[in-house]
């Protein structure tokens, strides 16, 4: 077990950009996902502020649905001149939110979410079936640390407690993607070294995969 880096709230400033990686300041951002407009999209939501907002704001997606825990912060009501399109927070377990509703979205994204605390083999199937045919899911995770090797986890400090990240090495998200009806479009890896004031870098996958 290794200690990973606090949560925190990052700077307004990244707020108002799409971040995937761990401390929120590095490139690629919300292109990985491409034009959401009209879509249906779901965010499974970490113990950390969301970023559906800066999509809404990016595009006009038809609907955005923050799913997560009781503790996930509820997205803001929008402002006069913002996007119409606002995030729905769900306060709800994923997996069973994920089970009642078959077929109804075109992407599904997660920043550092449920996919690196819950097992995979349960939840990847539950995003499938919630997925349309040739629909997205993008996601984010801890890599495994350099002399690391297999399921190894890594300890998260959030406010109000502790969770823990599997960090499981590419080549094996890979076989789980593809058991669990996925063929992988790309893999990213966000290499951030630290900003030298005692804050650790951390190594950060992205993947982006098609519902067959």
């Amino acid at each position: 077990m290794t200690d990973s880096p606090d949560t925190e709230e990052p700077p307004r400033s990244t707020r108002e950009r799409f971040h995937w990686d761990w401390h929120r300041r590095t490139e690629p951002g919300a292109e990985l996902l491409g034009d959401l407009s009209g879509q249906v999209v779901a965010e499974l939501a970490a113990n950390r502020p969301g970023q559906a907002s800066v999509l809404a704001r990016m595009w006009a997606p038809a609907r955005i649905v923050v799913v997560g825990p009781r503790h996930v912060p509820r997205q803001r009501r929008r402002r006069a001149g913002e996007a119409r399109t606002h995030p729905e927070t769900v306060r709800f377990d994923p997996e069973r939110y994920l089970r009642r509703h078959p077929g109804c979205f075109d992407v599904v994204y997660s920043v550092f979410g449920p996919l690196g605390r819950v097992d995979p083999d349960i939840l990847l199937p539950r995003i499938a079936a919630a997925l349309k045919p040739g629909g997205l899911l993008a996601f984010s995770t801890l890599a495994p640390a350099a002399t690391g090797a297999g399921p190894l986890r890594r300890r998260t400090a959030v406010r109000g407690g502790g969770s823990q990240h599997r960090a499981l090495a590419v080549d094996r998200w890979h076989q789980l993607l593809g058991a669990h009806g996925f063929d992988t479009a790309a893999t990213d890896t966000i290499h951030d070294p630290g900003d030298g004031s005692g804050q650790p870098g951390v190594v950060t996958n992205v993947f982006r995969t098609v519902r067959r």
